[in-house]
């Protein structure tokens, strides 16, 4: 009886005789019917078994594994053995960093199997060109010419993901120096992978890359400009690109991949300071 006593003194406390404030409920938002695209039989070559595998509008599903279509970089077709190979970052957990510290890591990640004919494999590749990913097949098969801009398949008629050309303007001086060795190790395989073709320009000296822009014809390399380094990179390529007069400089995109020693400027806006995710932000912002 007095703990009821109690209860009811601390809610008049609580709420000092008048009533809380209702608090207004949002329903959820409809999210977007998940579609079956495209299914069939696959074998995996590591353990050389059959398992099915379901293409949907959001997701590869290889049993009971789950790949999101936005982890999925390229697909790389071998017409002639019928392979089918998988690259991918997936995000992971390690034991002492869960998750550092809330931003999740990711990996690569190769998978690969094997089509059980030539036409199997060919719908495969037309499945997922059409979700977007970006095909890579070997030439002469199928009336393929290979992975460059604008092509498109002779079978199917479908278009195959264009090759995107950026200008990478790399400092080798940030990060005391290990600029050079974060790029060429870390990101430019996974550019080579989404299919970029980029041209690196290594700085010689303060302003250098100012000079650079302000000068630089981009009909070469239309996509965008990526800068390898720190803050100061950053800051020279934006004044370089300021100063310009033409429309297209207006208009082009600027991607960052932190490789100083701060990365403020980077962090600050995007909240990003791994390479590596930062790379695949920039794939899929291009996408």
């Amino acid at each position: 009886m007095m703990t009821e006593i109690m209860k009811k003194i601390q809610r008049r406390r609580m709420y000092n005789g008048r009533k809380p404030n209702r608090v207004a409920i949002q329903r959820p938002r409809e999210q977007e019917k998940e579609e079956i695209i495209f299914e069939d039989k696959l074998i995996c070559l590591k353990r050389g078994t059959p398992m099915t595998a379901i293409l949907t509008t959001h997701a590869l599903l290889l049993n009971s594994t789950c790949l999101k279509l936005e982890d999925i970089l390229s697909v790389s077709c071998v017409f002639d053995c019928f392979e089918l190979t998988i690259h991918s970052y997936v995000t992971f957990e390690t034991r002492w960093v869960p998750a550092l510290f809330g931003i999740p890591r990711r990996r690569y990640s190769c998978l690969n199997f094997m089509a059980q004919n030539r036409e199997k494999l060919a719908e495969w590749k037309n499945a997922l060109a059409k979700q977007g990913c970006y095909i890579n097949c070997v030439p002469g098969f199928l009336g393929i010419k290979g992975s460059t801009s604008g092509t498109v398949d002779s079978v199917s008629g479908i278009a195959l993901k264009p090759r995107k050309s950026f200008l990478v303007i790399l400092n080798p001086r940030s990060g005391r120096g290990h600029a050079r060795k974060i790029y060429y190790n870390e990101v430019e395989p996974i550019f080579k992978l989404a299919g970029f073709s980029c041209k690196v320009v290594e700085t010689n000296g303060p302003r250098h890359a100012q000079a650079l822009v302000s000068s630089f014809n981009f009909d070469a390399y239309p996509d965008g400009i990526i800068c390898v380094g720190g803050d100061g990179i950053v800051n020279e390529v934006l004044n370089g690109l300021h100063s310009r007069e033409d429309e297209k400089s207006r208009a082009i995109a600027v991607g960052i991949i932190p490789a100083g020693s701060d990365n403020s400027l980077v962090w600050t806006v995007f909240g990003i300071s791994d390479p590596v995710r930062a790379a695949l932000a920039i794939i899929k912002c291009s996408a």
